[in-house]
């Protein structure tokens, strides 16, 4: 079983168990694209940190790596699939 697929699987029985999450947080191991359907699906909002080569659209016109966008920009919103990011952002030690 794969990463996404364990947390598809617990995300599913968070559901038949009668959860209903207004946000769940996440760990970037579990941020693949059909987990992030599957709770966009169940209206869920959700919070991860993406890793800075996962491939991002600022416009939809096309894709960069999360570490570009924050080269060009400092901060702004995007695109992972359809799913809008609301912020992405450089953070600094």
């Amino acid at each position: 079983m794969t990463k996404n697929n364990h947390f598809r699987d617990m995300v599913q029985q968070a559901v038949e168990r009668g959860f209903a999450a207004e946000l769940v947080a996440f760990d970037s191991l579990y941020s693949g694209f059909p987990g992030l359907m599957q709770l966009r699906g169940l209206k869920w909002e959700w919070l991860t940190q993406l890793k800075s080569d996962r491939e991002v659209s600022i416009d939809r016109t096309g894709n960069s790596s999360n570490r570009e966008i924050c080269r060009r920009r400092r901060s702004g919103s995007g695109y992972v699939g359809n799913i809008l990011l609301l912020s992405i952002s450089k953070v600094q030690a």
